[in-house]
């Protein structure tokens, strides 16, 4: 990587320090106030656990950006972390603070979802959850017949 790549790179990363460090999250996250009645309280608990979940991200987003920034600066960025490749300049165009190639990051996701979900059907045979392997599950409902004879 030549020195003026290095040196986008590293203008790219700061930037998005700077943006992240800017958010503002655990303000976010403080002014959601317990007020109100029953369904006003749970309103707030869920938009507060949605709250700290994206402040969650962004903190580990944070983290990636701060070791990329590390990892230009002891020579180990753009290789990936697991095979020892070299990342596609696409790549670390799209995501600047990736760790891993495209193959090693999806055999890292499969690993972390684990198997998918085995539920009994009636008649005691087994069958895939498809809303966790497939995604969701529209089920068919048989229509009725319309009858002729009463109005």
């Amino acid at each position: 990587m030549t020195a003026a790549e290095k040196a986008r790179v590293r203008k790219t990363l700061r930037q998005k320090l700077a943006e992240l460090q800017n958010g503002g999250g655990r303000e976010r996250l403080s002014s959601i106030v317990d007020e109100g009645d029953e369904i006003e309280r749970l309103q707030l608990a869920a938009q507060r656990a949605l709250t700290a979940a994206n402040l969650d991200q962004e903190t580990k987003l944070y983290r990636a950006v701060r070791a990329a920034l590390e990892r230009l600066d002891s020579g180990g960025y753009g290789r990936c972390m697991s095979c020892d490749k070299e990342l596609p300049a696409r790549r670390l165009a799209a995501i600047p603070w990736a760790t891993m190639c495209a193959a090693c990051q999806t055999a890292a996701e499969e690993e972390e979802k684990g198997p998918a979900e085995v539920h009994r059907k009636s008649d005691g045979s087994d069958v895939e959850d498809a809303a966790v392997a497939d995604g969701p599950v529209t089920a068919s409902v048989p229509r009725r017949r319309a009858t002729h004879g009463s109005r």
